[in-house]
């Protein structure tokens, strides 16, 4: 049975074991490959699981009011085009797939499972919704897929940096 806690010790390994050393000081094993496949794994999913679960719950127990529904981009954009608005969403999670396809092993970090996580969460409201649910009030309307998001873009900037200190 996998419990929370293992869930967070995996996470916080992979910062320790990803972000802990510089790039040449971890060699690319294949057990260390493998581990980070699980740990990608790992975040993707609970990440994943933790926004449609607290979007069903907002649904089900907020207010409607407090709950916004999304049919454009972040700040509104498009929002009079939500087709547009799927064709990018689609497109963006398909260029991801192809670009993680060609360097899975350099992109096998917290910070893509985090982005990748909150890009599949929002495409998935706009599949089965046609907008995204937004329902955490903070400078505009949020959700957790936009949290997982920011997250992934700071976790991979820190990455990146570090490989180009590397170098």
């Amino acid at each position: 049975m996998f419990y929370a806690e293992n869930l967070l010790g995996c996470i916080i390994d992979s910062f320790i074991s990803i972000y802990g050393y510089e790039v040449g000081d971890l060699p690319e094993t294949h057990d260390v490959l493998h581990r980070k496949k699980n740990i990608f794994t790992a975040i993707l999913t609970a990440a994943w699981l933790i926004d449609r679960v607290t979007k069903f719950l907002a649904l089900a127990y907020l207010p409607s009011q407090t709950i916004y529904r999304n049919y454009g981009m972040t700040f509104d954009l498009l929002k009079d085009n939500p087709s547009a608005c799927l064709i990018l969403a689609l497109s963006g999670v398909a260029f991801f797939f192809v670009v993680f396809a060609r360097h899975k092993e350099a992109l096998l970090t917290p910070g893509t499972a985090f982005l990748f996580a909150g890009a599949l969460g929002n495409l998935a409201d706009r599949l089965i919704y046609g907008y995204v649910i937004d329902w955490i009030h903070f400078i505009g309307y949020i959700n957790m897929a936009d949290i997982w998001l920011c997250f992934g873009v700071l976790l991979l900037f820190i990455h990146l940096s570090r490989m180009g200190n590397a170098e």
